[in-house]
């Protein structure tokens, strides 16, 4: 039988839905990591006292998972004339 393109989805997961294995995969770890918070603390702390750069570097790491990435943004407008700013003097 061949595939025919537009025809409806039949059994399986419903459109996003998490795999169960996923699911529990993430539960696990989160809970592994909650568990290992104070050990997590200071075994940061150790390393910031003997070697500073190497505590801003796994703090590096560790944001790309909490803080969202800059994209570039495109900001060529083509403007005609530069856009000009008048700043006048509140007269006293």
């Amino acid at each position: 039988m061949a595939f025919k393109q537009g025809h409806q989805k039949v059994g399986g997961r419903q459109k996003g839905v998490t795999n169960k294995t996923t699911q529990e995969t993430r539960e696990l770890f989160n809970q592994v990591w909650s568990d290992n918070v104070p050990k997590i603390s200071e075994a940061l702390e150790k390393v910031y006292y003997d070697d500073p750069s190497k505590y801003l570097e796994i703090l590096a790491k560790f944001a790309q998972y909490f803080v969202p990435k800059k994209v570039e943004q495109d900001t060529n407008h083509n403007f005609v004339e530069p856009p000009q700013i008048i700043i006048k003097k509140k007269d006293d």
